[in-house]
């Protein structure tokens, strides 16, 4: 497993971005966090949001989940306007894997990514319409 630091900064950092890691292991990806700097970070980094198969968010602080709705938008079909990740057309890996806590998705959803993400030009979106929701039970792995 490689592990990249993609930053290592708190919420105020202006040098060193959010807090962010990249886990790469048998040609998967997955971001843990991904505050509002950290779609920069990974630019600078030369990593491409497309290369991202898998988000884990640990809790809800925009230093944490800010930069999710840059991914929504960056990887949604716009082409084809699915509403939900199991209605789109190839290639499926467009929709990222979102994992986390049960009720921390929901919150996800309503507290912080609603309100930008929740009106589609013809329909009303859910988190499912950009991501693939993978929630995690309390105490399970």
């Amino acid at each position: 497993m490689k592990v990249t630091v993609v930053g290592c900064g708190n919420a105020f950092s202006n040098e060193s971005y959010n807090q962010s890691f990249l886990l790469e292991e048998d040609g998967r990806n997955l971001l843990m966090d991904v505050g509002y700097q950290v779609p920069r970070a990974l630019k600078d980094l030369g990593i491409s949001h497309k290369d991202i198969d898998d988000i884990y968010i640990s809790h809800l602080h925009a230093d944490h989940t800010g930069g999710l709705e840059y991914f929504a938008f960056m990887r949604y079909d716009w082409m084809n306007k699915p509403r939900k990740y199991s209605d789109r057309k190839e290639p499926k890996s467009l929709a990222p894997k979102l994992i986390g806590n049960v009720q921390l998705l929901e919150d996800l959803w309503c507290k912080t990514l609603r309100g930008g993400l929740g009106s589609m030009e013809g329909f009303v979106a859910n988190l499912s319409t950009f991501f693939v929701p993978v929630p995690i039970e309390p105490n399970e792995s």
